[in-house]
């Protein structure tokens, strides 16, 4: 009986230091940008706006740790929140639903994020339900772009000034795990 405590006890603590490696072979990675959404004196089904280039320094943050781009196994959109900057006090109910695709070079647009349906209560933040795709491929490029697509059900007689905040979780082939 004694043996058998012995050896659960051992592939207990196997068990959790593999958990323990596993979390060292991933590193999170953030972008923000600011988008401006035009005034639209009326109510607009797939309006679409392309943010600037973003630099994902991917070669410089792998670099830093000692790694090559081969050893990225998966990227994953963890979390994706807007915020509303401009104008001051405003909020997001103008939007009835929001997509946000990310774009690259040489690469077919995927969707990243999005509400269907936002809520009539909504502030001036709003969480996004991400989707679960591998972005390796776009980060792993020297740059990409979002493209956001909303559709309205309220006029705004002002330009929207709103920040995109992403984490990406960057998960690396290292001894295997």
């Amino acid at each position: 009986m004694k043996k058998y405590l012995f050896a659960a006890f051992i592939l207990l603590q196997f068990l959790t230091s593999c958990d323990s490696l596993n979390k060292l072979t991933k590193f999170k990675l953030p972008f923000t940008r600011s988008i401006n959404l035009p005034a639209l004196p009326f109510t607009v089904v797939g309006a679409s706006v392309q943010t600037p280039d973003i630099k994902t320094n991917i070669d410089s943050v792998l670099t830093s740790l000692n790694l090559t781009p081969d050893l990225v196994q998966t990227v994953t959109l963890k979390k994706m929140d807007l915020k509303l900057t401009d104008p001051t006090g405003g909020d997001l109910t103008f939007l009835k639903s929001i997509s946000i695709y990310i774009c690259a070079t040489g690469l077919d647009d995927v969707k990243i994020a999005g509400v269907d349906s936002v809520p009539d209560n909504t502030g001036s933040s709003l969480s996004l339900a991400v989707e679960s795709t591998d972005l390796k491929n776009f980060i792993l490029k020297d740059k990409f772009q979002l493209k956001i697509v909303t559709t309205t059900d309220k006029v705004t007689t002002v330009e929207q000034k709103l920040d995109v905040s992403m984490n990406l979780l960057v998960d690396l082939k290292i001894l295997g795990l």
